[in-house]
């Protein structure tokens, strides 16, 4: 049985948050990336955000470190991070990568912790997988919970991807389940080999899907077509999600996603960081901009005008050069 997404189902407009204090507090930490969790957790915090990981916090096994690239393998996930660029990889795919506790608190604290020291943030299972993920491991959900009182640690992760400080592209191949797909469609760009597939499968179980999740397709995808996915359960293709948008390329294959994923985040890590970031937080706030909010974002684009990108930017324009941005 394929797994099924978040059950949430509040009454209230709520969303959970992953634990970016464990971000906070891990050693070494620079000045840019506390400012970068201080960011997303006011952000998640003001949104009726709680701390949900308690005692799933991630163990991490290894830390191997060069001058070119970082690598962390935790014991479900991997966070790689080479040239502005971190790669978050899932890796329990002896259970087809479905998300359990353990698994969620590592995925929350990796994409935050890249986000927080790179440019561009890509989410991956390992190559080759004919499951991305099958959703929310089953053996997690309390079934009969009141979903009032149940903190679904998966929602925290889904919807803290648009408050992270980077955008976050999904490389995607094989099949995406449940709250693997809302995952996925939570991110900023996907890109997916032809034969992958989409399914939100909570109708299946009977059991009810939290707003912050469903309110993420509905801003992906026409209504009808999200309409059409919770109603029938069934999966999309990745043809058929490039042509409504959700997709925005198509890889012929493994190697082509890889060469497609890695020209796509080279080109935002190459662009300025600090419009980027700015530019993300107000899509992220459209339609729900309380007045803390709107000056948030006006501090972040007064921000953006007065760095030196912008000089860096026209110059290089006027000079007929690629310009080389350094985010202050």
């Amino acid at each position: 049985m394929h797994q099924v997404g978040p059950v949430g189902g509040h009454a209230a407009q709520t969303v959970h948050h992953h634990d970016v204090g464990l971000v906070r507090r891990r050693v070494g930490a620079s000045d840019e990336e506390l400012e970068a969790v201080d960011h997303l957790e006011a952000a998640l915090q003001h949104r009726g955000v709680k701390d949900l990981v308690g005692a799933h916090r991630p163990r991490l096994r290894r830390a191997s470190r060069c001058a070119a690239s970082t690598v962390r393998a935790m014991d479900l996930v991997t966070l790689e991070e080479a040239g502005g660029v971190a790669t978050v990889v899932l890796r329990r795919t002896d259970r087809l990568n479905s998300l359990n506790h353990a698994m969620i608190a590592e995925l929350g604290v990796a994409l935050a912790d890249g986000a927080a020291r790179n440019r561009v943030v890509v989410l991956r299972a390992e190559p080759g997988v004919k499951v991305f993920s099958a959703g929310h491991d089953l053996d997690d959900v309390p079934v009969h919970a009141d979903p009032a009182e149940w903190d679904n640690p998966v929602e925290a992760v889904i919807a803290g991807i648009p408050e992270l400080p980077a955008p976050v592209v999904a490389a995607v191949e094989g099949t995406v389940w449940g709250a693997a797909c809302n995952l996925v469609v939570a991110c900023d760009l996907i890109v997916a080999v032809r034969t992958a597939t989409f399914a939100i499968t909570p109708a299946k179980l009977g059991v009810p899907y939290f707003p912050a999740g469903v309110e993420i397709f509905a801003r992906s995808l026409p209504l009808h077509v999200v309409k059409a996915m919770f109603f029938t359960a069934e999966p999309i293709t990745a043809e058929r999600a490039h042509g409504f948008g959700m997709v925005h390329s198509l890889a012929d294959d493994g190697a082509d996603l890889q060469r497609q994923v890695e020209r796509i985040t080279g080109r935002i890590a190459a662009l300025a960081p600090l419009t980027i970031r700015s530019v993300k937080a107000e899509l992220a706030a459209v339609g729900r901009e309380p007045e803390d909010e709107r000056a948030e974002l006006e501090a972040m684009r007064r921000a953006a005008w007065q760095s030196a990108d912008v000089q860096e930017g026209v110059q290089a324009f006027r000079e007929r050069r690629a310009p080389v941005f350094e985010g202050r």
